[in-house]
């Protein structure tokens, strides 16, 4: 920095004032030339002048610019031409100050790229996630875009720029190593070019902390027992629903890892059951239920054999069975009610208070679940055919009224109320004595019903599980609607007249 003396004090000169005063000695030596006879003087001053324009240009360049090379270029010029010792010494001090205040950026701008690749660097090591790759990589593609770097002469900088440009690179390439341990892909090809990437680095920060990042991440190969025991850890720590979601997420990681030979059995069924348990509360959280996935996890014996999903099935079904009845609010279950003893209790109330419709679907609850033994497919049968012989007497048919309620009796179900039915049937042989006769006459023609299930794809039948009832009557047909999602069907035998 130079300095002068003004009104007796030491101050610094800065670049605009040797400017200002370069511009006034250059126009004095264009005066003068003017005034000057010599040959050559008329030639020197409109040198001068266009040495004076370019200087006003190159200072406009250098405004906005990093970079004062055009202005050192132009000062240099000058300099060069001028025959003035004023103009000759304040190119001299202009020039020296410009180079010592570019030196001055360009070890500013050497500190932030060295200060930021660093930091860009360490933290995309540091981070867990690809995404949090994402700000590191960022970062440094600002520092290798910035316009000191790509217009400097400095040949320290122009290195740092092209290291930004390499990591930038390199952070691509480790991003896709990170989605390579997430997603299970093969990781020996990433492996060998990320660590190959990593050999430039070592002048923004120690390759041996490069390498002690890294190898953080590397995934180690598994075995099938390292993976059941990690299992059962996540597991012991589930007590209820409300753990489910952590454990099923925790237990999808775990099968992410890279295992040396088969998956755990018990990870397997363990995640499986999970996640049906997962979209059970969900759909029941929403106001949705599909009831295959509860029927699923009732039916499942591989939870029987095991306490924590044994338990937690209980707590689903005591949650979701009163929501699907209606009863959360008029019946809960009690403390030391289990699937069954609650359903058995609906059942009880719903009969002492004639509630039909909430009598068979608590039967059909037990029969579909399969969670009370003595609710069996018969009785089912049974409570579908009382609501249909209802249901038929409330539309006035009564033929097929007392047809339904004559067969109900002949399925046998000791749940059933005998008592009820046989007034229902009195005050119908009573009221409409021809319709009864001939309701009476079907029923006896009619076997027994037989009950059958779809299996989950909807093709094979299977005879004692419990959504199609398949009756076949010698005269007229007769719908009897179906509750809880089943189809009851009766069809006509026409050979039978």
């Amino acid at each position: 920095m130079l300095f002068v003396f003004t009104s007796g004090l030491l101050r610094a000169e800065s670049t605009t004032e040797l400017r200002d005063q370069l511009r006034l000695a250059v126009r004095a030596e264009i005066q003068a030339a003017l005034r000057d006879k010599a040959p050559t003087a008329p030639e020197h001053s409109r040198q001068l002048q266009v040495m004076l324009v370019e200087f006003s240009q190159a200072e406009g360049q250098a405004e906005g610019s990093p970079r004062s090379d055009n202005l050192l270029r132009t000062v240099e010029i000058i300099q060069s031409a001028a025959t003035s010792q004023a103009v000759v010494e304040l190119c001299g001090r202009l020039h020296k100050q410009l180079r010592i205040e570019q030196a001055q950026r360009d070890t500013a701008l050497i500190q932030e790229m060295q200060e930021g690749l660093a930091a860009a660097l360490r933290a995309a090591l540091a981070t867990n996630s690809v995404e949090g790759l994402d700000a590191p990589a960022q970062a440094i593609s600002r520092l290798a875009g910035k316009a000191e770097a790509t217009a400097s002469r400095n040949s320290q900088i122009l290195a740092l720029a092209q290291q930004a440009q390499k990591l930038e690179d390199y952070l691509h390439r480790y991003q896709s190593f990170s989605v390579g341990l997430e997603t299970g892909e093969s990781l020996e090809p990433l492996w060998r070019e990320f660590m190959n990437s990593s050999d430039g680095f070592s002048a923004i920060i120690p390759r041996s902390e490069i390498l002690a990042q890294t190898r953080k991440g590397r995934r180690r190969t598994w075995t099938s027992e390292e993976q059941e025991d990690r299992a059962r850890e996540i597991m012991s720590h589930v007590h209820s629903l409300d753990d489910v979601d952590r454990a099923f997420a925790d237990l999808q990681k775990l099968c992410e890892v890279h295992l040396q030979g088969k998956f755990s059995d018990y990870l397997q069924y363990a995640r499986a059951t999970l996640r049906g348990y997962h979209i059970v509360l969900h759909d029941l959280d929403v106001g949705v239920f599909v009831d295959r996935h509860l029927r699923e996890i009732a039916v499942n014996e591989i939870v029987s054999s095991d306490d924590t999903l044994s338990e937690l099935r209980t707590q689903l079904l005591l949650r979701a069975i009163p929501r699907l009845l209606g009863l959360e609010q008029t019946l809960p279950p009690e403390p030391d009610d289990n699937a069954a003893t609650y359903l058995h209790r609906v059942a009880i109330t719903a009969r002492s208070k004639a509630d039909w419709g909430l009598f068979a679907r608590a039967i059909a609850f037990t029969e579909e679940l399969n969670i009370d033994p003595t609710a069996t497919s018969r009785d089912r049968a049974a409570a579908d055919l009382l609501l249909a012989g209802l249901n038929q007497e409330r539309a006035h048919e009564y033929a097929a009224a007392v047809c339904s309620y004559e067969v109900t009796l002949k399925t046998g179900s000791q749940l059933l109320p005998a008592e009820f039915i046989g007034a229902r049937l009195e005050d119908l042989r009573a009221a409409h004595p021809q319709d009864y006769e001939r309701g009476c006459a079907i029923a006896r023609a009619t076997s027994p019903p037989k009950l059958f299930i779809v299996n989950a794809h909807g093709s094979t039948l299977q005879e004692g599980g419990g959504c199609l009832i398949d009756l076949t009557l010698p005269m007229g047909d007769i719908t009897v609607p179906a509750t809880s999602g089943g189809i009851v069907r009766i069809t006509t035998d026409k050979a039978a007249n």
